[in-house]
């Protein structure tokens, strides 16, 4: 099943990835258990191409320690304008520990409650059936963060057990930006990091 913007906010009030995971299928709420601390770094990214190919994998392949180091300490999701104002000001952006907890029961394949108290079928795979930029990296304004934007086309396919599956198709902006990032064993470097991620479909 495809996932419009008038159908999912009617079914589950909900719109894309980061929605998708807080309204609904998912039952995070912003009140969720806090994050253990972060393991070794996995990933290093050296180059804006190489974070995105490293975002899709990890998102991918569902692991939650090698995402968690992909986002920058300062990283926000902003939701579309439209999911907003029908989920409510809870949902006009979510922090780095927002975007954490949820994906921890996205990426969990339990059975979860949401918050409405409806058990959620589980997620068994996500597949990125297509990822296409859009243009060439450019610089975000300097008045938002010193960093690198591109935008994105997607068409990504929820696995649901015992359930049909859900696909959603559509633009997102990211912002990637560096850091000073251990590697762990005492090495310190400049390395890219998502810092913005904001919702583009319609």
């Amino acid at each position: 099943m495809r996932i419009t913007l008038k159908s999912i906010i009617s079914i589950w009030m909900s719109l894309t990835l980061a929605a998708i995971v807080a309204a609904s299928l998912t039952g995070c709420s912003k009140d969720a258990a806090l994050m253990q601390p972060e393991p070794v770094l996995k990933v290093l990214s050296r180059t804006p191409d190489a974070l995105m190919e490293n975002f899709v994998k990890t998102y991918g392949e569902r692991d939650l320690d090698t995402y968690a180091q992909l986002l920058h300490e300062q990283f926000i999701y902003t939701f579309n304008p439209e999911t907003s104002r029908n989920l409510g000001p809870s949902y006009e952006y979510f922090t780095r520990q927002d975007e954490l907890e949820c994906a921890a029961n996205l990426f969990s394949g339990e059975v979860v409650t949401n918050s409405r108290g409806q058990q959620v079928p589980a997620i068994t795979a996500i597949e990125f059936r297509h990822w296409e930029q859009i243009g060439d990296w450019e610089l975000a304004s300097p008045d938002e963060v010193d960093g690198l934007r591109g935008v994105f086309e997607c068409t990504i396919r929820f696995v649901r057990a015992g359930a049909g599956d859900l696909t959603v198709r559509g633009r997102q902006l990211f912002t990637v930006a560096m850091a000073d990032v251990s590697d762990g064993e005492g090495a310190v470097g400049p390395y890219y990091q998502i810092i913005g991620w904001q919702d583009l479909t319609r």
